[in-house]
Parts: C-alpha cells; sequence; structure tokens
C-alpha cells in the first residue's frame, strides 16, 4: 500500500510540475504546502520519538540502578543468612552439651539422694541400736 501511496505521489508531482511549467501553479502549490505541513508533523513526531526514547533510557537506567540495589541487597541477606545458619549450629552444638553436662549432674544428683537414703536409713538402724542400748 506505501509503495502504491508513493507511486501516487510521484503521479501527482510530475503532474504538478508539468502543469507548473504551463503556468498553472495551483496544484503545485496545493502540493508544496501539503509536503510542508508532513514535514512538520514528521518533524514533531521525530521530536516526541527522541523524548520517548530519552524517557525510556531514564527508565531503563533507573531499572539497572534498581537491579543493582537488589542485587546488593540479596547478596548482603545471604552473608545475614549463612551467619545466623553458623550461628544456630554453634548453639545447637552448645545445647547438645548442655544436656549432656545435665545428664551427668542428675545422674550425680541420684547417687548423692541414694547415698542420703543410705545414710539416713544407717544413721535410723544406730539411733535404734542406741536406744535399745540405753534401755538396757
Amino acid at each position: 500500500q506505501h509503495i502504491i501511496d508513493a507511486n501516487n505521489v510521484i503521479e501527482n508531482l510530475k503532474k504538478a510540475l508539468q502543469d507548473k511549467e504551463k503556468g498553472n501553479d495551483e496544484e503545485y502549490n496545493a502540493l508544496v504546502e501539503i509536503f510542508k505541513s508532513k514535514e512538520e508533523k514528521y518533524q514533531k513526531l521525530q521530536a516526541l520519538h527522541g523524548e520517548q526514547c530519552a524517557l525510556h533510557a531514564h527508565q531503563v537506567n533507573n531499572l539497572e540502578a534498581n537491579i543493582n540495589s537488589l542485587t546488593v541487597h540479596r547478596d548482603e541477606c545471604l552473608v545475614t543468612i549463612n551467619q545466623l545458619q553458623k550461628d544456630n549450629e554453634v548453639l545447637l552444638n552448645d545445647i547438645e552439651i548442655y544436656k549432656k553436662e545435665n545428664i551427668v549432674k542428675v545422674e550425680s544428683c541420684v547417687s548423692l539422694e541414694n547415698k542420703i537414703i543410705k545414710l539416713s536409713s544407717e544413721n535410723d538402724d544406730k539411733r535404734t541400736l542406741i536406744n535399745k542400748l540405753e534401755q538396757q
């Protein structure tokens, strides 16, 4: 369609130039005005396109800055996560150590409690014996 339109414009321009040579400038002047109008529209569109390109470039720069910022933030988060995992492993190891120490302490307490019970029983036996001896 553009080729047909362009061919029509060329034919109209040839006819207008022939008419101008014959002294009829109306068609030629009309075409010149149309071309001037189209040139102005083209320049406005070109300027608008340039503005849009500049805006898009600015938006792309902003997006790149945001991506870089998010990448830095992600990397910082990964470092924090790794440190938290290491800290968690240390704490789990500490908990296991405390569990073992507490088991030893409980076993020691049970042993002491059994000794106290035994000594208390022996003590009771001795009192009973002493009481019997005193009564004799």
